[in-house]
Order: structure tokens, then sequence, then C-alpha cells
């Protein structure tokens, strides 16, 4: 049967919605009280795959097929979409619906979009690798910023090189290729909810909590009796940054990393290092001399990150920090030269710290 619908599904690059039951689950996890085939789990999602479908989730529900005595539970029903079809309605989400008349809960394909506001630019690596690319980012590059402070120069830069960058993208290619962005998978305590103050409020309020600090776990350190360095050694930590240390650490970092506020990733620095290299080394040579990092140039965002496979609330979610590149940098390189004397304060007996 898959062979056959992968035939049909090969016919002049069409759009496709595949939807109903398929009378197959693709992952153990998605039965219940039934027995799990893995060889006939495996095909499933091989075709899927083949034919580069879109398993769109399902919110809350972890199964669309309930037996009449209630004890077997199984995910048979689903929507496979076509990548051409995410790209002509983005929003696009499904439901689920309470079953009535039927062992199978009825399915609702949905398009709408969610406004939780602004949403920033990323710089994708179509844009960056662009054969033409280069010569465009000079040119923004070599605009004039009304800032005065180097790094405040430099991060406003990064701003109008987005920017335009972006529009020049949109008008060559006619079309911009966006990000998929799924926001009606965010689901809070049990109830479904596409609201985003009440999602906003209720994520603040969670993460607040875990993380307000308790005075009775606290502890003060009156005292250091561990290692410590001397003048002489403690000087090479405050060097002035140099060109090649700042390269190095920029090389060393993860070229594809997800982007912070300001939208670039650490492969823009590394392949259009001759154009911006004298910003960004007057940007961390201010922050070498003035000791401060400016306002907006250590910009970060929190992004929540699914701890299982399908979260239920927002305990099954990590938060992690998306900082600035500039940054990200900055860290770095403090962080290579505090490894290069690390040796010195850590005993060779002493495994963690």
């Amino acid at each position: 049967m898959w062979q056959d619908l992968s035939e049909v599904l090969n016919y002049d690059n069409a759009m496709w919605v595949i939807f109903g039951d398929f009378n197959e689950v693709r992952f153990n996890s998605e039965r219940k009280n039934t027995e799990f085939i893995e060889k006939r789990a495996e095909a499933f999602s091989d075709f899927i795959k083949a034919n580069s479908l879109i398993d769109l989730p399902l919110g809350v529900h972890l199964y669309t097929r309930i037996s009449d005595n209630g004890l077997q539970f199984n995910k048979l029903d689903r929507f496979l979409v076509s990548e051409n079809f995410i790209h002509q309605w983005p929003n696009i989400h499904a439901m689920v619906l309470d079953k009535k008349h039927s062992d199978h809960c009825p399915l609702i394909l949905k398009d709408g979009n969610i406004d939780f506001g602004l949403k920033p630019i990323k710089v994708f690596d179509e844009w960056i690798n662009h054969k033409d690319a280069r010569d465009v980012i000079r040119k923004i590059w070599e605009k004039k910023v009304s800032s005065w402070k180097p790094d405040c120069i430099f991060r406003d830069r990064l701003k109008n090189t987005k920017i335009e960058l972006r529009n020049w993208f949109a008008i060559s290619h006619c079309k911009l290729k966006a990000e998929i962005e799924d926001l009606s998978k965010v689901v809070s305590e049990w109830i479904w909810s596409t609201s985003p103050s009440y999602i906003k409020n209720d994520a603040h309020s969670f993460f607040k909590k875990l993380y307000t600090k308790n005075n009775e776990d606290s502890f003060e350190l009156n005292s250091w009796n561990g290692f410590t360095i001397d003048h002489l050694v403690a000087k090479q930590l405050e060097f002035k940054f140099n060109e090649s240390e700042v390269f190095e650490a920029i090389k060393s970092c993860g070229k594809n990393k997800a982007p912070g506020p300001d939208g670039f990733n650490l492969l823009f620095y590394s392949k259009y290092w001759d154009i911006i290299k004298d910003d960004l080394m007057c940007a961390l040579n201010w922050f070498w001399e003035s000791e401060t990092i400016s306002n907006g140039c250590n910009a970060t965002f929190i992004a929540l990150i699914p701890k299982v496979k399908d979260p239920l609330n927002f305990s099954n979610y990590r938060p992690i920090s998306l900082i600035n590149s500039y940054y990200k940098i900055l860290s770095k390189i403090l962080a290579n030269g505090i490894k290069k004397l690390i040796l010195r304060l850590i005993g060779v007996e002493q495994t963690a710290f």
C-alpha cells in the first residue's frame, strides 16, 4: 500500500493532505494495551520520510481511537501534509475533538495565525551563502549609523544588515522562505489554549515559581583557602584582545546554532570576517577599556525546548537562553583566556567544581 501511495504522491509536485484512519502507529508510545509491531511501524515512518511528509501534531491528545470497553488506546488517525502545503499555509494546525458516535475521535485541520506579538527576524544560511550576498552585505555595512559607542555601532550595523538582507533576498527571489513555526504546540496544564496572553502569563507564573530563590537553601562563603594565582599570571587575563584570538573564538563556536535577538549565527562572522572585523574589534576594545556593554548588545531570548516527545504542560519544557552573537563571542574569548590558567586553580584530584 505504501508503495502505491508513494507513486501517487510523486505526481507533478502537487500539494497533498492525507488524513484519516491509517490503522498503523509510528511509535510504541502511540498505543496502550495493544500489540506494537515494530516492522509495520518502521514501514509507516519510512513512507512518511521518503515522501517528505509532515505528521502534524495533535496537541494534548495522545490517542485518537479508544476501544468500546475503554481499555485499548491507539493513535491511528492523523494528518500527513506535504512541505509545499506547509509553505502555502504556514499557520495550519490539527485539533482532535472528543469522540461521541464512534470509537475514533474526529480530527479538524485549521488555518489560523495566533498573534504572539512581533516576531524576530532570523538571518538564514541561504541568504549568507548566496553568490551575490558579499557585495550586498559590503554595501550595507558601509552605510553610516547614528550611534557613537563602538559596540552600539556594531549592533546597529548588524540590525541594518539583517533587515536589508531580508528585503534584498525577498525581492530577488520573489518569495521569502520563512521558517515554519508551530505556535499551536504550546499547551498549559491539560488545557488547550491558543490565547497568547493566557499562555504568556501561565509560562511566566510557572517558571517564576520554579526559579525563585529559596532563602533556606542559601549559604555564605566567608573565607577562601583554595588555590590562587599571582599578580603576573593574573595580568595575562587582562591583555587587550587581538584579531587572531577573536577569530579563533568565532571558529570554535558552532556556526549553525540558533541565533539570539540579533538574528545572526556565527557562520555570518566567519564568512564575512573581512568586512565586519574592524567594527567588531572596535566594539570588543570598547568593552575592554570601559568594562561595560551597552543596552541591546547583550539582549537574550528565552526559548522553551521540549524535554519529552509529547509535552503536555510547562513542566515538560526546559528554558534555554539564546544570546546575541556579539555577547557569545565576547564570552567565548574570556572563557578561552581562563581555560589557559584553570589548571592552576583546580587540584588534580578535583573531579567537579
